[in-house]
């Protein structure tokens, strides 16, 4: 990753996204090899999985941006886009009873109970 970025910051900051993502990509497919080859989990199945949680940070930072469209001051504009974000994405996982929230939400109550 390194190597891309340092290959792709001189270029413009578009061109780094579009790294991100072929790297993101190319790093996809060798993780989950292994899950393929020693458990017969396909990569259709792992994406399955993973889709409601990519689906929801999609709308999440759709949702972000859209906020950070309006004009005012920067710093008060971040921290307006992290609030946005934070709430949404945990309101929506939350009503979906998303399984990766629920499984944070346990495993801290786990470690605050100890």
């Amino acid at each position: 990753m390194l190597l891309m970025i340092l290959g792709t910051m001189l270029i413009s900051p578009l061109a780094i996204m579009w790294g991100m993502l072929f790297f993101n990509i190319f790093v996809y497919f060798v993780n989950s090899y292994p899950n393929k080859k020693n458990i017969n989990y396909s990569y259709k199945d792992q994406l399955k999985d993973v889709a409601p949680n990519f689906a929801l940070a999609l709308i999440m930072a759709t949702l972000v941006y859209l906020v950070g469209r309006i004009n005012i001051n920067i710093y008060l504009d971040v921290l307006i886009q992290v609030l946005v974000g934070i709430v949404f994405y945990v309101t929506v996982s939350w009503l979906t009873k998303n399984e990766s929230m629920t499984y944070i939400i346990n495993y801290v109550k786990e470690r605050r109970d100890k």
